[in-house]
């Protein structure tokens, strides 16, 4: 396998399983989000702003932002 894509399954890998953790402080977790989804598009992977919403609100794994994301969709 080459290095490219080594580093787009390590990527997508990192996001997939990106989750809050309880107590995290919104704003610095979806700083980190936006910075692994940066990095992925660097190695030529797209993304379409409708996807990375659905991904952003599907990693909130606490009840407490339930509500934002019924809210929200």
């Amino acid at each position: 396998m080459s290095r490219s894509l080594l580093k787009k399954l390590y990527l997508k890998h990192k996001l997939f399983g990106f989750k809050i953790s309880e107590g995290t402080d919104l704003n610095q977790y979806i700083n980190v989000f936006n910075h692994i989804v940066s990095n992925l598009k660097r190695v030529n992977v797209k993304f379409d702003s409708e996807n990375k919403t659905l991904m952003l609100l599907n990693s909130h794994a606490f009840p407490m932002y339930e509500n934002l994301v019924t809210t929200l969709m």
